[in-house]
């Protein structure tokens, strides 16, 4: 993987911007068959805001791109966004969403809602996160699914939840040993 990014501030606004090359890889085994590793090419840009507001709000935004580059696969993008806020005196809370496409229908893109706290006390710093990324779809609305038959009315739903819990703790400058 070649990989390239830059940054730069402009005031309040920070903005990003990379891309992500595939170099791919190849063997072939002692019977004659290859076999291969590729990933995809991908292009990601993002901004970040700061508007020295009482909360020390920072807002976030990020799009990105990807060339699956496989045939039978649409070419994927995404956006997400969020806000953080650290409130007087307390924690700091963040909100967010993320946007997905899916590589193989429409029917199966993605929305994840996200929000999280986190507290600091002496150094440690604790945080939590929820993401839950609820999903719905009719086997009828993906053509070529393994098994579909005319009048199949198979329906899916799901929520994908997922919690993240985090301690850390900031040694401050450690010497390098000599």
């Amino acid at each position: 993987m070649i990989r390239a990014s830059g940054s730069g501030v402009m005031g309040r606004l920070r903005f990003a911007a990379g891309v992500s090359m595939p170099v791919g890889w190849s063997t072939t085994d002692g019977n004659g068959t290859d076999s291969g590793i590729e990933d995809a090419l991908e292009v990601t840009c993002g901004l970040g805001y700061l508007p020295g507001n009482r909360l020390r709000s920072s807002f976030s935004a990020e799009a990105n791109w990807r060339d699956e580059g496989e045939p039978g696969l649409r070419n994927t993008w995404g956006i997400r966004g969020g806000v953080e806020n650290h409130l007087p005196g307390g924690p700091i809370a963040r909100f967010g969403f993320d946007y997905r496409t899916s590589p193989v229908h429409r029917a199966l893109d993605t929305v994840s809602f996200t929000t999280g706290i986190g507290f600091s006390l002496d150094g440690w710093c604790l945080d939590a996160g929820l993401r839950l990324t609820p999903s719905r779809w009719r086997q009828s609305q993906v053509p070529g699914l393994p098994g579909f038959s005319q009048g199949d009315s198979l329906s899916m739903e799901s929520l994908t939840s997922t919690i993240v819990i985090g301690i850390s703790r900031d040694f401050g400058e450690v010497p390098l040993w000599r």
